[in-house]
C-alpha cells in the first residue's frame, strides 16, 4: 500500500475519534446543563426563603491576655463579643460586601474580607452543600503603629510632590534667563540642612509606634468560619455553575466542529483509488426477490399457499360482506315474492 494513502486514512481515524469524544462531552455537559436548570427551578419554587449565616470560632490564641475580643461586622452592621472556644453568629450577610475586623486592648487587625472565606460546593442532586468550613489566622497590631506608619508614608510623598513642584516652576525658560542656570540648579535640590529636618522629624513620628510595639506585642488568633448558605446563594451558585457549563459546552461545540472540517478536508483528497466505503450499494432497487441463492419453498408451505390462503381470504371476505347479502337479499326478496306473505282473502 501507499505510504501516503496509509497516513491520510491514520490521520482520518484520529479525527473520526475526536469527533466522537467532542460529540460525547457535548452531551453530558448538556445533560449537566439540564440538571442545573431543573436546580433553580426548584429553588424558586420555595416558598420559605432562608438566609444564610457565618458562625466564627475562636480555636485559639498567642499572647492574648484580655477574655474577649470585640468583632465588628460592615454587612449586617454589628458588633459582638468573641471569647475563646466561643461563638459567634451573623444572619443574612451579603458576601460582597461583608468584611470583618477585631480589636482587643488597643490592637487591631486588617480588615478582613468575609466573602472569600464563605465559598462552598452544592450538589445539584440533592441541593446539599458541602466544603463549609474554613480556618485563617488573624494578627492584631497596635492602631497607632499603622496610623503613624501611613501618615509618615503620606508626608513623604508629599514632600516629594512639592521638591518636584518647585523643580518644574524654577526650571522654566523664564526663570532661566533671568536667574541662570546655577540658581535653578540650587532651588531644585535641596538643602543638606531641610533633609536633616525631615529626617529628624521621620524619626520623631517614628518613636512612639517602636515604643508602642514594645509595650504592646502583637496577638495572633486562630479562627474557624462555618458557612450556612441560603436560598439566595445557592440560586447564585447555581448560576455561576449554569456559566461555567455553558462555556465548556461552546468549547466542547468548537472542538467537535474542528473534529468535522478535518473529516470534511480528508475526504475531499482521499484519492479515487484509495479504499470506500459505501453504505448503499449501487442497483439495490433493481435486485429480485427469487435471485440466485435463494432457498425453495417446503411442503407445507405450498400447501398453505394453494389450499389455506385461499379458503382464509373467502371466508375474510364472507365476514366483511355478510351483513351487506342479508340486507340487499331481503330487499330483493320483498320486492319480487312480497306477495306471498299477504293474508287470504277472508270467506
Amino acid at each position: 500500500s501507499d505510504p501516503k494513502t496509509t497516513l491520510r486514512l491514520a490521520e482520518m481515524g484520529t479525527a473520526r475519534e475526536d469527533m466522537e469524544k467532542a460529540r460525547t462531552a457535548v452531551v453530558q455537559i448538556e445533560k449537566e446543563i439540564n440538571t442545573i436548570k431543573n436546580a433553580v427551578r426548584e429553588l424558586g419554587m420555595k416558598q420559605e426563603k432562608e438566609s444564610n449565616k457565618v458562625h466564627i470560632k475562636m480555636v485559639g490564641a498567642a499572647n492574648l491576655t484580655a477574655e474577649t475580643l470585640t468583632l465588628d461586622c460592615s454587612s449586617p452592621v454589628d458588633s459582638k463579643e468573641l471569647t475563646m472556644e466561643g461563638t459567634v453568629e451573623l444572619v443574612d450577610v451579603d458576601l460582597l460586601v461583608a468584611a470583618m475586623t477585631l480589636s482587643v486592648d488597643g490592637l487591631e487587625s486588617e480588615c478582613i474580607d468575609l466573602g472569600g472565606y464563605c465559598k462552598f460546593h452544592m450538589d445539584l442532586g440533592t441541593l446539599e452543600c458541602s466544603n463549609l468550613k474554613q480556618e485563617m489566622t488573624v494578627t492584631l497590631k497596635p492602631a497607632n503603629t499603622v496610623e503613624s506608619t501611613e501618615a509618615v508614608e503620606e508626608s513623604k510623598d508629599g514632600d516629594k510632590e512639592e521638591v518636584a513642584d518647585a523643580a518644574d516652576v524654577d526650571g522654566s525658560p523664564d526663570n532661566k534667563d533671568e536667574e541662570g542656570p546655577d540658581t535653578a540648579t540650587a532651588a531644585a535640590e535641596p538643602s543638606n540642612e531641610e533633609e536633616g529636618e525631615a529626617k529628624n522629624e521621620d524619626t520623631a513620628e517614628s518613636k512612639p509606634a517602636d515604643d508602642t510595639e514594645t509595650s504592646a506585642p502583637a496577638v495572633t488568633v486562630s479562627l474557624e468560619i462555618s458557612f450556612e448558605p441560603g436560598t439566595k446563594d445557592k440560586v447564585e451558585k447555581s448560576y455561576e455553575m449554569l456559566n461555567e457549563a455553558s462555556k465548556k459546552k461552546t468549547e466542547a461545540l468548537g472542538q467537535l466542529r474542528l473534529a468535522a472540517a478535518a473529516i470534511s478536508r480528508e475526504e475531499q483528497i482521499k484519492p479515487a483509488d484509495g479504499p470506500s466505503q459505501k453504505a448503499i450499494k449501487a442497483g439495490f432497487l433493481n435486485k429480485k426477490a427469487g435471485g440466485k441463492g435463494a432457498k425453495p419453498a417446503g411442503f407445507f408451505t405450498n400447501m398453505y399457499n394453494r389450499i389455506s390462503k385461499p379458503v382464509i381470504t373467502a371466508g375474510t371476505l364472507a365476514l366483511v360482506f355478510r351483513n351487506y347479502f342479508m340486507f340487499f337479499g331481503g330487499v330483493a326478496l320483498m320486492h319480487f315474492q312480497g306477495h306471498q306473505l299477504a293474508l287470504p282473502p277472508p270467506v
